[in-house]
C-alpha cells in the first residue's frame, strides 16, 4: 500500500524538477547574444549557444 504512494511521490518529485530544468535553459540565437540576469539584476552577457 505505502509502496505506491511512495512511487507517486517520487514521480511528482521528477516532474517538477524536469519542469524548472526545461524553464531554466534558454537557447541564444546565432546571430544574438544573451543576458543573464540573476535576482532581476544584470550579471553577464552570453556568446550564442546554450545559455
Amino acid at each position: 500500500m505505502y509502496e505506491l504512494e511512495i512511487t507517486l511521490v517520487g514521480v511528482t518529485i521528477t516532474i517538477i524538477i524536469l519542469v524548472l530544468l526545461s524553464r531554466s535553459i534558454k537557447k541564444v540565437n546565432q546571430y544574438e547574444k544573451g543576458i543573464v540576469e540573476r535576482f532581476n539584476a544584470y550579471k553577464e552577457t552570453v556568446e550564442p549557444g546554450y545559455a
